[in-house]
């Protein structure tokens, strides 16, 4: 393979590489490495590859576990957030409450999600800003249920 290819791949996701510790090493053997380095430089991925295509599937591999990771973060934070404000308001006696108490419970909730949201905004522009260098079009409006 040749590594113009494999340059070419690079160029294409530079977004990818400006925003993440990543990058792709071609040894003195000729053996094409890619690798991730985490937030403190512990490597996260370090694997060999050898076609311009293995290294885009693991470009977006990474994007795609990054969104994985970010929604099982969001929703489990979410899912103890929610359930200790609700314990703390409404006790064991939940579907009994004065209607204000379920609406200043909901605002809270709702506080809390966009608090979650903007913690892991960072992550979520480095995981989006690559793609839409590529011109992937994230406007949702026009996409029915059925193609999700």
């Amino acid at each position: 393979m040749d590594n113009k290819d494999i340059l070419a791949v690079v160029e294409k996701y530079r977004t990818y590489f400006d925003l993440w510790n990543a990058d792709v090493a071609i040894g003195i053997t000729g053996d094409k490495i890619f690798y991730v380095l985490g937030e403190n430089h512990e490597m996260e991925l370090f694997t060999k590859f050898e076609t311009a295509e293995q290294l885009e599937q693991l470009i977006l591999g990474t994007l795609a576990e990054n969104m994985t990771v970010m929604m099982e973060g969001i929703s489990d934070s979410l899912a103890l957030q929610f359930h200790n404000a609700f314990e703390a308001s409404c006790g064991k006696d939940y579907y009994t409450r004065d209607v204000t108490e379920y609406l200043s419970l909901l605002a809270k909730e709702f506080a809390m999600i966009r608090k979650e949201l903007k913690g892991w905004s960072d992550m979520i522009e480095m995981t989006f800003k690559p793609l839409k260098a590529l011109g992937i079009d994230f406007e949702l409006d026009d996409v029915e249920d059925k193609d999700l």
